[in-house]
């Protein structure tokens, strides 16, 4: 290899493992047999066949940087593939992204929805035990006005009573007066 031009050296070593063995099989060796080399065998036997078959000299505009117009087609083709495959990988990555997106959108949705239901929660919560309270309340007022008018209602019969007694009691000092004078007149009578 070292003994190549240094043009020669560096389109050598631009070559790839596909392009050096269909090379080496144009230029006649076995295609079976160059399958079991590496490409470190494979660059210092194309080497050694450059160094004993130089190529002819090429005619103006028959090569680029010292590459013939097949392997500038070659060249092209490897280049287009590679570009194929970086946009697949970057519509690939595009696309785990946006679905990433998506996931991490649907678990914020869903942490706002169970925030917002828990809220409601607390809400109606809330709300049942002020109803409670205020039932509460309405229902002690109630028991509480039913006991005032239950005392009055007992402080008007206790009235009621007394009057009556009272009423009794001038009832029967008047007829034990009228029963003094009567006895009294009886005793005049007499």
């Amino acid at each position: 290899m070292e003994q190549l031009t240094a043009e020669q050296q560096a389109d050598v070593s631009k070559m790839n493992t596909a392009r050096l063995r269909k090379k080496l099989g144009e230029a006649g060796y076995d295609k079976e047999e160059l399958e079991s080399f590496d490409t470190a065998d494979l660059l210092n036997l194309f080497a050694d066949y450059l160094l004993k078959h130089p190529p002819p000299p090429r005619a103006e505009g028959a090569a680029v940087g010292g590459m013939s117009e097949e392997e500038i087609a070659l060249r092209r083709e490897e280049l287009k593939l590679k570009n194929k495959e970086l946009e697949m990988a970057q519509e690939r990555a595009a696309k785990e992204l946006e679905a990433r997106q998506q996931e991490l959108e649907l678990k914020k949705l869903a942490e706002e929805r169970a925030t917002k239901e828990l809220e409601a929660r607390q809400k109606e919560l809330e709300m049942a035990e002020e109803r409670r309270q205020k039932e509460l309340k309405l229902a002690e007022e109630r028991a509480a006005k039913e006991l005032e008018a239950r005392q009055k209602e007992l402080e008007k019969a206790e009235e009621r009573a007394a009057k009556e007694l009272e009423l009794k009691k001038r009832e029967l000092d008047m007829a034990g007066e009228r029963a003094a004078r009567e006895m009294e007149l009886k005793k005049i009578e007499l």
